[in-house]
């Protein structure tokens, strides 16, 4: 019986978790497969507590040894022992993972985008200095995983063409690559339906995003300030509901946005957080719009399809991948 390791130290929150839960509750039920999963720090405490709640059943290795040498923004570094009794080590978030050229011969890896490769003169003056020079490690480490996955022709699943385009400008190739789209019969965001959405307004514009500066915000925002007739925003996403009180770095570049666009956050910008999913279902269900003004998406294409399922909902798009 083959057997897939998954390895992946990363898990974002939001698209990049949701990719590898559906997808892993769906390859569990291929017959004559077996499948297990290697993760460590808040990566694995995400994974645990979503694999619970829906109820997925898989056999988790823990390594802490990797995420505590990568918290200054390092490469994950993966060690070989994780090839051993494994047919097929997977990569899910392959961006942050430094693999042997050993490994490599039997990995498979998923790239969703290159967004901080591809944008980093737009994102790094809106970051705090230490967030920068995290980010600035990312970028290096990034940079070196995927020349490394594209030298030695590793099998790569790209999510879109203009990632695929991205590694022709970045690096002159895109490798073993090939297109695997996100198409398909993708499942609606669970809804509760005595979920009370008490307090907020009976109409209003969604942005589903983390707090990041390739999401954009500043835009719409400013763009909102503009609109004689304008409906309130709901921000949700890791970080959003701290952007009120935000004073540095990239929240506090939104938080003037609101005030010089004359707005006021609770009456037109409210910032909602991370939301479970039946009560983000609930949310998304109710709003006029769902409004994404991204610089590019890697796992943020999921807000968009839960958007596109729900027939009460409209997405807008400023990125050209999705006109």
């Amino acid at each position: 019986m083959p057997h897939i390791r998954i390895v992946d130290y990363v898990a974002n929150q939001g698209g990049g978790l949701r990719f590898v839960v559906e997808l892993v509750g769906k390859l569990l039920k291929i017959p004559g497969h077996s499948f297990d999963l290697v993760s460590g720090g808040q990566a694995l405490e995400r994974y645990i507590e979503v694999f619970n709640e829906k109820k997925i059943s898989i056999q988790i290795f823990k390594d802490e040894i990797a995420p505590t040498k990568a918290a200054n923004g390092s490469p994950f570094l993966v060690p070989d022992v994780v090839g051993a009794d494994a047919d097929l080590i997977w990569l899910p978030w392959a961006h942050r993972h430094l693999i042997s050229e050993l490994l490599a011969k039997k990995t498979v890896a998923t790239i969703h985008d290159v967004i901080l490769l591809r944008h980093q003169n737009k994102i790094m003056p809106l970051l705090d200095e230490f967030t920068r020079k995290i980010v600035a490690r990312i970028i290096d480490g990034e940079t070196a995983v995927l020349s490394q996955l594209l030298n030695w022709r590793v099998p790569i699943a790209l999510s879109s063409h203009s990632t695929q385009t991205d590694l022709l400008t970045l690096f002159g190739q895109a490798g073993q690559s090939n297109l695997v789209p996100l198409a398909g019969d993708h499942k609606a965001l669970e809804t509760d339906s005595v979920v009370s959405l008490v307090g907020l307004p009976d109409r209003y514009i969604i942005c589903p995003a983390t707090v990041f500066p390739h999401k954009n915000h500043i835009a719409l925002i400013t763009a909102l300030g503009r609109c004689s007739k304008r409906l309130p925003l709901m921000l949700t996403g890791p970080g959003t509901s701290e952007l009120p009180k935000s004073t540095s770095g990239y929240g506090g570049h939104i938080n003037s946005a609101v005030a010089n666009a004359g707005l006021v956050w609770a009456e037109d910008v409210w910032g909602l957080g991370m939301l479970p999913d039946p009560i983000y279902g609930a949310v998304l269900r109710r709003a006029e719009l769902l409004v994404m003004p991204t610089l590019g998406e890697g796992g943020g294409q999921f807000p968009r399809i839960g958007g596109a399922n729900d027939r009460s909902s409209c997405c807008l798009f400023r990125h050209p991948r999705y006109a």
